[in-house]
């Protein structure tokens, strides 16, 4: 079995910088017609289950859009067509050097180890694991 990482991304336009900012953000819009969107490419899959997971441990309702493939979901949150998309760190990192994603967190215990930076201020380092207690 293979252990894959993923990462908490939001559109770089948004005002979140940190991953209590915009669950935050997102508590406050439940119950509002349209709650916060996160993309992933299929139903019951990875990306999926760990917008469940964040529901499940914050109170924060998502609305779970399912795409055709990883490049439909990536674009997605750069285009602001969803608020936050969960995908493994590489799939988003050409969005991200081109400024139109932001990394919240890594679904991990700790963090990446590579510390090469990829944009002019971040290395994957420096992206805080999603822990419990930075999700509430």
């Amino acid at each position: 079995m293979a252990l894959d990482q993923f990462v908490l991304w939001v559109n770089a336009d948004t005002p979140y910088k940190s991953t209590k900012e915009y669950i935050d953000a997102a508590k406050s819009r439940t119950g509002e017609p349209q709650a916060h969107e996160d993309a992933g490419t299929g139903a019951k899959q990875e990306d999926q289950i760990i917008t469940v997971a964040i529901e499940q441990q914050t109170g924060a309702k998502f609305t779970y859009v399912a795409f055709r493939g990883g490049g439909r979901r990536r674009g997605a949150a750069g285009r602001k067509h969803v608020d936050s998309t969960v995908n493994n760190p590489i799939e988003a990192v050409a969005q991200w050097r081109a400024g139109k994603l932001r990394p919240l967190c890594v679904f991990d215990q700790k963090r990446m180890p590579y510390k090469a930076k990829v944009t002019d201020k971040m290395s994957w380092a420096d992206i805080p694991p999603c822990r419990t207690r930075v999700l509430t």
